[in-house]
């Protein structure tokens, strides 16, 4: 039962990264230690919380590893 809770956990944080406009398995594979790292806080605090608290990390990383948008 707790491998859903944890399941689910990392899919709000990949959905939360998502509508931040970060490719979650990109960030994932290149900086897990980041990755995990930023998982581990968003899973202890507010959404709102953790964007005031890694405000000016999240706009580099958006622009190193942009969400892929397909048209069509």
């Amino acid at each position: 039962m707790e491998m859903e809770v944890q399941s689910s956990d990392k899919e709000r944080f990949d959905d939360f990264l998502s509508r931040k406009n970060i490719d979650s398995k990109m960030l994932n594979a290149s900086e897990r230690t980041l990755y995990e790292s930023w998982h581990a806080l968003f899973s202890q605090v507010h959404e709102e919380s953790f964007v005031m608290l890694q405000k000016f990390k999240i706009n580099p990383i958006r622009r190193k590893y942009p969400k892929v948008r397909y048209l069509g």
